[in-house]
C-alpha cells in the first residue's frame, strides 16, 4: 500500500530522498534504488575512512545498506533514513573492531606449538608449571578455576556447590585469571 500524500515540511531533504510520508508507510520508499544508489558511496567510503580497506568497506556498505532496507518492511520508514544509515554503519565497524580484537586476544592465549608437540617429559613439566601457578591462588579461588577450567563446570553449577551467586563466581575467575597471567608472565626465562 502506497500513500500519495503529501506534505510540505520545513526542512527539505537530502537530494534523492523523498519527504517521509505523514502516516510512515512500511516498507522500503517507492524510490528505494534510487536511494540504495546515492547511499551506496557515502556508506562505502565512511566505512573505508575507518577500515583503511576497499573491499571490506564495500562488503560493510552493502551489508548496512541491505540490512536497513530490509528492516523498513518492519519498522517503517524512519524519519531520517540518513541518520538511521550511517548509526547502523557506526554499529557494524564497532562489532568488527570488537570482533577483531576478541580474535586477536583468542589466538594470543593460544598453546604454543611447543606445549602441543611437546613429549610425556614436556607435558610432566607443564603439569608442574600449571600446579605451581594453582598453588598461588587463595583455597576458594583454586578450586573455582578447577571446577571451571579442569572440569569443564558451568558457573552455575560451580556457584550453586560453593553456595556462591553466580556472579561471585564469575568474579573469582576474572580475578583468577589476572592473578594467573601476570605470574605466568614475570615466571617466564
Amino acid at each position: 500500500m502506497t500513500s500519495t500524500s503529501t506534505t510540505a515540511t520545513s526542512t527539505l531533504p537530502a537530494p534523492g530522498i523523498p519527504a517521509p510520508a505523514t502516516d510512515a508507510a512500511p516498507g522500503p520508499p517507492p524510490d528505494a534504488l534510487d536511494w540504495y544508489a546515492h547511499n551506496w558511496d557515502r556508506a562505502r567510503r565512511f566505512a573505508a575512512a575507518r577500515l583503511r580497506d576497499t573491499t571490506e568497506a564495500e562488503d560493510v556498505a552493502s551489508d548496512v545498506l541491505l540490512r536497513v532496507w530490509a528492516r523498513w518492511e518492519r519498522i517503517g520508514r524512519p524519519d531520517d533514513p540518513d541518520a538511521y544509515l550511517f548509526r547502523a554503519l557506526r554499529n557494524e565497524l564497532v562489532t568488527r573492531y570488537r570482533r577483531r580484537d576478541l580474535e586477536r586476544r583468542t589466538m594470543d592465549r593460544r598453546p604454543t606449538p611447543s606445549v602441543i608437540d611437546a613429549g610425556p617429559e614436556e607435558h610432566v613439566a607443564h603439569r608442574d608449571e600449571v600446579d605451581r601457578l594453582l598453588e598461588q591462588l587463595a583455597p576458594a579461588d583454586r578450586r573455582t578455576v578447577v571446577a571451571h577450567y579442569l572440569e569443564d563446570r558451568s558457573c552455575d553449577d560451580i556457584a550453586q556447590e560453593l553456595s556462591l551467586a553466580t556472579a561471585s563466581v564469575r568474579s573469582r575467575l576474572h580475578r583468577s585469571r589476572r592473578q594467573l597471567a601476570a605470574s605466568a608472565v614475570t615466571r617466564q626465562p
